[in-house]
């Protein structure tokens, strides 16, 4: 992806300029080093993100939204036992074990957002993902970066996707392909998660009744693995600014870094949210913080 599909060409540039991003820093050429490019997005998307009125209110989601999912996430885990009980099995998934940490994992914008507060919470939590994030993303565009056919494959049918069959092989061709890349999610730390208070959904509600060995992608002996998750959950289209107009979902690493680094500026453009950039970083209290960013004259 690259910086013009980042940031939308008329979007007000993260810098604070109140230029439109395609004529500030939108025009450095690619090549050049983050210090070459001039403002440091990351900290000033920090800076800003839960400022003036639309920053309380995503503010005030996110808290909301961790809550809530705290409480559904543990609804999810008693479910599971139920699930794993009724069929005389028992779950064998364990703290520190991450051998199904390797799968693409997919989660709506209100996770990413809900991820973002709790890693401006979490110091150490924010810095090791930082750190772990560009091997990570290089790894994953050797790999080919199947995960990319399969997103492309998947947001074609929108409601329909899953009835077209090739549209759904297509999907889980690609989801295989990553899988099997076994490239290990940046949120891991000494084979633990990082943000499990926070997981996605995807992760939370999957689980195991097999030894975790066959977990692993290069294990030719298939695991039994179920899931625990209502689709109503996954297809949540509640937000802060207004309620989306159907659920957007991405890969998971990749759009939470891209909101710490670009924050409500790097928002894809959602049916509805198209004014939220611009009245975010028009907010008055905005503003003034952006000033520091801004060379002076």
């Amino acid at each position: 992806m690259n910086r013009e599909q980042e940031i939308g060409r008329n979007a007000p540039c993260p810098c604070g300029s109140g230029k439109k991003y395609k004529k500030c820093h939108g025009t450095v050429p690619e090549g050049y080093s983050a210090g070459e490019r001039g403002p440091d997005y990351l900290a000033i998307s920090r800076d800003i993100a839960y400022k003036g009125k639309i920053g309380q209110m995503r503010k005030d989601f996110c808290i909301s939204y961790i809550k809530t999912k705290q409480e559904v996430i543990r609804g999810i885990e008693i479910t599971q036992l139920e699930m794993a009980e009724a069929k005389g099995e028992t779950i064998t998934c364990r703290k520190g074990c991450h051998f199904c940490c390797v799968q693409y994992v997919d989660a709506g914008i209100q996770e990413a957002e809900a991820i973002v507060y709790y890693l401006y919470q979490n110091e150490s939590v924010l810095n090791n993902f930082l750190q772990e994030y560009p091997a990570w993303r290089e790894k994953v565009q050797q790999s080919g970066y199947p995960s990319q056919n399969m997103v492309h494959h998947w947001e074609k049918t929108e409601d329909n996707k899953w009835r077209d069959k090739k549209i759904l092989q297509g999907g889980l061709a690609a989801l295989y392909e990553h899988t099997m890349a076994n490239i290990l999610c940046p949120f891991l730390n000494n084979s633990s998660c990082s943000i499990y208070e926070v997981r996605p959904y995807t992760c939370a509600g999957c689980f195991a009744t097999t030894p975790a060995e066959l977990c692993k992608p290069v294990n030719r002996n298939k695991a039994r693995i179920y899931t625990a998750v209502q689709p109503d959950i996954i297809n949540d289209t509640s937000f802060y600014y207004r309620n989306l107009e159907h659920p957007v979902q991405s890969f998971m690493p990749e759009m939470v870094h891209h909101l710490l680094t670009y924050g409500l500026i790097g928002m894809p453009e959602m049916p509805g949210l198209e004014n939220l950039p611009h009245e975010f970083m028009n907010d008055p209290e905005v503003k003034t913080i952006l000033q520091k960013y801004l060379p002076a004259h």
